[in-house]
C-alpha cells in the first residue's frame, strides 16, 4: 500500500503539473487494487511500464514463436526482468517470478474451466468482490520480496505470515486510519463504476468548492509527521 500511494502520488503531482504546462502526461495507475486476476492487474499498474514491456520484450520475444510452452516461458522471463528494473538483487528476481507464475497460472485455470460451472460462478456480479479480494491479497503477498533485501528475510516474513507467531493481539489501526481507507475504497469504486472524479470537474462551482474544502481538510486530519522521501526514487 505504501508503495503504491507513494509513486501513484508523485505521478499524479508530475501529471498535474505538466497540464498546468499544457502537456497530457498518460496515466499509470488506473486503481489497480480493483483488479480481478493477474492480466488485468497489470493493465492498471504501472501501465507506462506494463506497455512498454508489452511493445518492446513481450512481442519481440514472442514473434514467430508458437505453442502454449513458449508464452508462459516468455511470461516468466519478461516479469522476472521486470523485476530487475526494479534493482539487481534475488528479491526482485523473486518478487519477478511470482508474478509471472501467477499470470501463468491464471492462464492456466482459465482455459481448464471455460464452459464450466465454475466459469459461470466467477462471471456473476455477485463474485466480483470476491475475486477483487484474491487478487489484492495475491498482490499483496508479493511485498515480502519486494520490501526485504534479502531472500532471508523475505522467508522470516513468509513464516512470520503463515505461522502466526509472536501474535500480540494489538489493533495497530487508528480509527480514523479506519475511516480513511473506507473513504478510499468508496472513491475507487465510485470512480471505476462511474468515472466520479472526472464527472466532478464538470460541475458547477457550488459542487466543486465543497468537495475540494473537503479533500482539502482531509490533508490536514492526516498530514505527514515529517519529510518521506518516496520510495521509487531509488529505482
Amino acid at each position: 500500500m505504501q508503495v503504491f500511494f507513494d509513486f501513484s502520488g508523485y505521478t499524479d503531482i508530475a501529471r498535474g503539473c505538466a497540464k498546468l504546462l499544457g502537456f497530457e502526461f498518460p496515466l499509470n495507475f488506473a486503481r489497480p487494487f480493483l483488479s480481478r486476476n493477474p492480466p488485468d492487474l497489470w493493465q492498471r499498474w504501472h501501465i507506462t511500464l506494463s506497455t512498454w514491456v508489452r511493445d518492446y520484450l513481450f512481442m519481440p520475444f514472442s514473434r514467430g514463436r508458437k505453442g502454449r510452452f513458449v508464452l508462459y516461458r516468455n511470461m516468466l522471463v519478461v516479469m522476472v526482468l521486470v523485476g530487475l528494473w526494479h534493482g539487481a538483487n534475488w528479491t526482485f528476481v523473486a518478487w519477478g517470478a511470482y508474478h509471472g507464475l501467477l499470470l501463468i497460472g491464471y492462464r492456466l485455470f482459465d482455459r481448464a474451466t471455460v464452459g464450466t460451472p465454475i466459469d459461470r460462478v466467477m462471471k456473476q456480479r455477485w463474485f466480483v468482490p470476491f475475486s477483487v479480494g484474491l487478487m489484492f491479497a495475491a498482490f499483496v503477498l508479493s511485498a515480502a520480496f519486494f520490501r526485504p533485501k534479502t531472500l532471508q528475510t523475505s522467508g522470516y516474513v513468509l513464516s512470520a505470515l503463515f505461522g502466526f507467531h509472536h501474535v500480540t493481539g494489538e489493533f495497530l489501526l487508528t480509527t480514523g486510519t479506519i475511516v480513511l481507507i473506507f473513504i478510499s475504497l468508496f472513491l475507487a469504486v465510485a470512480q471505476e463504476r462511474n468515472q466520479f472524479i472526472d464527472r466532478l470537474a464538470l460541475q458547477p462551482a457550488r459542487v466543486q468548492i465543497p468537495a475540494y474544502v473537503c479533500a482539502f481538510l482531509a490533508l490536514e486530519l492526516f498530514p505527514a509527521t515529517g519529510p518521506v522521501p518516496f520510495v521509487y526514487f531509488q529505482f
